[in-house]
């Protein structure tokens, strides 16, 4: 939910009030039908290029039960479809709309007397549900009008007549085909006015829903190619929630726009337009910005370190002409961002350069028997005589290389 200290960034957007989109249930046309043909045409809704294996992959799951079909792509961009029989295709159309990979596929016949230039491709038929309608609404000409909000050509199920003659409503539940302009934005729902007690909200579910565009209702391309404003829902306490998102899905866990949180895409757009104004808040977006970019780095240079991400770098050792064999040492390269690739393992031994560091020699110190000797404090020696004449140098291991060397024994000369 935006709150209403919000209203400036939707200027420009088509807000629509609860008002506008409230209407009273008081107490169609189907498509025309075309000569079957074996051939239809078809426009893949889709900015980024598909692969043929995509395309083939997919059309096989959806007509399993088809056989003898095939297809080609025409240097227009259009799909060309052959099938084994007219009944085929004209099976295909009746089970409309088509998806590819999430995008919609539009399917037409091929009249003989038009080029594939001139059909259009801007409708297709979609199946709509409506739950949860009141019985008290329940009648034939409530339900032409809830359909009516959809599409002008509608199609109600079959003996709909003939089960209000006979008294059956149904579970407040009803679907039915409509077929509605792509470039025109889908009838998300709206608020039925009911006295005495609370507007209940409509919600208008589409099964096979293809990708679309939040933000203007289009099917005809996706939200990040839309630079228009989102269409917003003003309630009365001056709220914006938006008019179309994954609740219109059929299999959609969400079942309106005012459930919270708001889709995330619509916080996004709202902190963008907010950082447009308050250089505060888009110093705090791009600082998020590069933290971001930095764990995505960091996760990318993990999966590079895995076994089998690793680059090896081979450096010849020797060569020996008699077998005709070469032997290599093969070191893992690791990539470091900044710095490039290095090989952290590679025998770097010719590049080491050993240096001895000098010991300082041990001064011998000589005793006679009889005198005493004198320790040396800067040198933490002690000198010790025993009773055979001879003297025990110890090292204090203060000042002198080689700690581990602890007691040395000198003997003192002879007369």
């Amino acid at each position: 939910m935006a709150e209403a200290n919000l209203s400036a960034l939707f200027e420009n957007s088509v807000q629509v009030t609860t008002n506008e989109i409230t209407c009273d249930l008081h107490p169609g046309e189907v498509d025309h039908s075309e000569t079957p043909n074996r051939v239809l045409l078809g426009k893949l809704y889709c900015f980024s290029r598909l692969g043929r294996k995509a395309i083939q992959g997919s059309l096989n799951n959806a007509w399993s039960s088809l056989e003898g079909w095939s297809w080609k792509e025409r240097e227009d961009g259009l799909l060309q479809f052959t099938f084994q029989s007219s009944f085929d295709a004209d099976n295909v159309l009746l089970r409309r709309p088509w998806l590819v990979c999430g995008h919609l596929l539009v399917l037409m016949p091929w009249p003989s007397w038009l080029t594939p230039e001139e059909v259009v491709f801007d409708q297709t038929p979609l199946w709509v549900r409506l739950k949860s309608i009141p019985p008290f609404y329940w009648n034939k000409t409530n339900l032409q009008e809830l359909a009516g909000k959809v599409s002008a050509v509608y199609e109600l199920p079959r003996h709909i007549e003939k089960n209000f003659e006979r008294g059956s409503f149904g579970m407040g539940t009803v679907r039915f085909r409509a077929t509605v302009d792509i470039d025109k934005p889908l009838f998300s729902g709206f608020y039925l006015r009911r006295k005495g007690i609370k507007d209940l909200w409509i919600q208008y579910q589409y099964e096979k829903l293809p990708k679309m565009c939040f933000k203007c209702g289009a099917l005809s391309h996706e939200m990040k190619f839309c630079f228009k404003t989102p269409t917003v829902i003003k309630d009365d306490k001056g709220s914006f929630f938006p008019m179309y998102g994954t609740w219109m899905n059929e299999d959609a866990i969400e079942r309106s726009p005012f459930q919270l949180p708001l889709p995330r895409w619509f916080s996004e757009w709202i902190l963008n337009q907010q950082a447009l104004k308050d250089p505060v808040i888009q110093n705090r977006l791009r600082n998020d910005r590069r933290w971001k970019e930095a764990d995505s780095m960091e996760c990318r240079e993990l999966k590079r370190q895995l076994p089998g991400k690793r680059r090896h770098v081979e450096v010849l050792v020797e060569k020996r002409p008699e077998t005709q064999e070469l032997v290599l040492n093969r070191f893992p390269a690791v990539h470091l961002p900044g710095i490039g690739e290095i090989t952290p393992f590679e025998n770097t031994a010719d590049l080491v350069v050993e240096k001895d560091i000098p010991v300082r020699p041990l001064q011998s110190i000589v005793t006679s028997p009889g005198v005493p000797s004198s320790p040396s404090a800067e040198d933490g020696t002690q000198s010790t005589e025993h009773s055979d004449g001879k003297s025990t140098l110890t090292n204090q291991g203060r000042n002198l290389p080689g700690k581990g060397v602890q007691d040395l024994q000198f003997s003192s000369p002879t007369n």
